[in-house]
């Protein structure tokens, strides 16, 4: 069996090439924040990256845009764009859909989407991209023992069982010729950068030692939290769970809210008190750190960020598959809450204006996170659903995605949508505003303007 504590030692773990599988959100951020923190661990060159997209009509196009020196992802991110810019200028970062390019690599990151099917896991795009990575890492120089860290959400013990598994199956051995990691992924849609830096960083690891190698590459790039060394288990369960007591609070908000719009009684005042008596009972050295956490939050439109809603499935399911009886289960419940919000929130708009059916509704914002453009699991879109099946005259505004936005058509909303702001508030009666672009923030007065708008 290897052993990993050699590579701990000074100047024994050397790192020359990083790859990152997925330029998604996560991977675009994870690799164009290592290349440009110029990484020397071993070597006085600082480690390349590369990131790997695999081919396809939907995202082939991903592999130009970061080889142009521009991010993957449609972020409104400045600190991105810059860093993606310098790194790609400086050699440092470049793109291609060849796995065997990280045949080579002495880390590699698999940053691929997970979700629920059913009910179930969805990993089909997760356990194809380990086939084509395990396929590629057997031509891997004679003695080169990379380390592959998982940042995708996964059930609790998926990385000692499935893909353990994969790798085992494909002749890459845990702790011989291979070093399997979980770090799963505190980048914030919208601010990725700063949240990459200033997010604690979970180092998870089959192997005992693997932690610390996990820890010591990702302290260059985590500059304001800490990375804490754990096992591939506890992080399962930390990011599992941490997302879904996110989707009860949001849920519990929103019912709060429901309840003071029937009784018409303003939620905001209400919150504000109760939240000045919770800040003031609690323990602020206990808290320092999450203040948030003490609070009421406020309610959400939906939860639009996949994470929260299918992590806390993930979480109920290996509970449920493990044969115990989840029916009571309050993850499935806020789930159930949280999906219907957007419905809602519209109906007790209706409530509260009168009659809104026959006039002409904007509305602002598609995208499931500020400052991007992210369609999926937004719960603008399960409005914009029910607004076309009660035929309701409205029309839909994102300024960071475009027509040909999948989701758009996926949900035959493409007729529906505008990128011209002004086409959008043309003759509005009515305008919502669903997601907190900035950009809606810069044209506020224009919004104001509208003499149809109500």
């Amino acid at each position: 069996m290897f052993e990993t504590r050699a590579l701990l030692e000074p100047g024994s773990w050397k790192i020359e090439k990083i790859g990152v599988v997925g330029p998604g959100t996560v991977g675009m951020t994870m690799a164009a924040v290592l290349a440009g923190s110029k990484i020397r661990i071993g070597s006085e060159k600082p480690a390349s990256v590369v990131c790997v997209q695999r081919k396809s009509d939907r995202s082939g196009w991903k592999i130009d845009a970061i080889n142009n020196g521009h991010p993957s992802i449609g972020s409104g991110d400045p600190l991105l764009q810059e860093i993606t810019a310098r790194a790609v200028r400086e050699g440092l970062l470049h793109a291609t859909h060849d796995y065997e390019m990280l045949c080579d690599a002495d880390v590699i990151l698999v940053c691929v989407k997970t979700g629920i099917r059913k009910m179930e896991p969805d990993y089909k795009t997760l356990l194809n991209t380990v086939k084509d990575l395990a396929r590629a890492l057997r031509k891997k120089p004679s003695g080169k023992i990379p380390l592959v860290i998982f940042e995708s959400t996964l059930a609790p013990t998926s990385i000692s069982t499935v893909i353990w598994d994969l790798f085992d199956k494909n002749g890459l051995t845990e702790g011989r010729n291979i070093l399997i990691g979980y770090s799963p992924s505190r980048i914030v849609p919208g601010n990725p950068v700063e949240s990459l830096r200033n997010s604690c960083k979970l180092a998870g690891g089959l192997h005992q030692e693997t932690g610390k190698l996990i820890s010591l590459l990702y302290r260059n790039i985590v500059t304001g939290a800490s990375v804490y060394e754990t096992n591939c288990l506890t992080a399962e369960l930390v990011k599992t769970s941490q997302s879904a007591y996110k989707d009860v609070r949001m849920a519990f908000s929103a019912e709060i809210a429901w309840l003071c719009g029937n009784r018409d009684i303003d939620f905001y005042s209400a919150m504000e008190i109760v939240n000045k008596r919770l800040r003031k009972k609690v323990n602020a050295d206990v808290f320092r750190n999450c203040p948030d956490q003490v609070r009421i939050v406020s309610p959400p439109f939906g939860t639009g960020q996949k994470c929260i809603s299918n992590d806390g499935m993930l979480l109920w399911w290996r509970y449920n598959e493990a044969g115990n009886d989840s029916s009571s289960s309050i993850i499935l419940k806020a789930l159930q809450i949280n999906e219907e919000s957007p419905v809602i929130n519209f109906r007790q708009a209706e409530n509260y204006f009168g009659k809104i059916k026959g006039s002409r509704i904007a509305v602002l914002g598609v995208s499931s996170a500020k400052n991007e453009g992210i369609t999926d699991n937004s719960p603008i879109l399960v409005l914009a659903n029910y607004l076309k099946k009660k035929r309701f005259n409205y029309i839909l505004h994102d300024p960071f995605i475009n027509k040909d936005a999948l989701a758009l058509s996926a949900k035959n909303q493409v007729v529906n949508f505008t990128s011209n702001l002004d086409e959008a508030i043309r003759n509005a009666d009515y305008v919502f505003i669903c997601t907190a672009h900035d950009y809606y923030k810069e044209y506020s007065e224009r919004l104001v303007s509208v003499r149809s708008i109500k």
